[in-house]
């Protein structure tokens, strides 16, 4: 399976190596020929990797007793610590379903009236609602480590 984009490689890059490589993710990190001979050169010798990132260096070095190159990858020692993600949630965990249904029976909706444009209508409406909201599932906040 010749991965060799070139000249030399006049059919381009194995279309089923290349379709493995686009379903699963995966990126290719040695990208010159590794075997090369008098009429020819082709990547045969290759390192297909989901997480190029990970990578400090890699490539091949002619090694004389082959017409195979040496391949090497060099992996990076210290990766650097995703950020945490900070999830913001209702916690319903003490919630009484009776007295938060009692609470909005008593929130006074139609004062919202007295307002003539419906956005002021919708915002005063939302506004009532979320105190009680507040009230009965408080927002509380986590923050999740990502793993490395």
């Amino acid at each position: 399976m010749n991965m060799l984009e070139s000249s030399d490689n006049p059919n381009g890059p194995n279309k089923d190596l290349t379709n493995f490589m686009e379903q699963f993710c995966l990126t290719k990190v040695i990208y010159e020929a590794t075997r090369t001979t008098n009429c020819s050169s082709t990547l045969l010798d290759i390192v297909l990797t989901s997480h190029p990132e990970r990578l400090a260096t890699s490539g091949n070095r002619q090694v004389g007793i082959s017409d195979h190159d040496l391949i090497f990858v060099v992996k990076k020692q210290k990766l650097p610590r995703p950020k945490a993600t900070t999830i913001d949630f209702r916690s319903i965990k003490n919630l009484d379903q009776n007295a938060f249904l009692s609470d909005l029976r008593n929130v006074p909706w139609n004062s919202s009236y007295i307002f003539e444009n419906i956005d002021d209508i919708w915002s005063h409406w939302s506004g009532l609602f979320k105190q009680v909201l507040d009230e009965h599932a408080p927002v509380k906040r986590i923050q999740l480590r990502n793993n490395q």
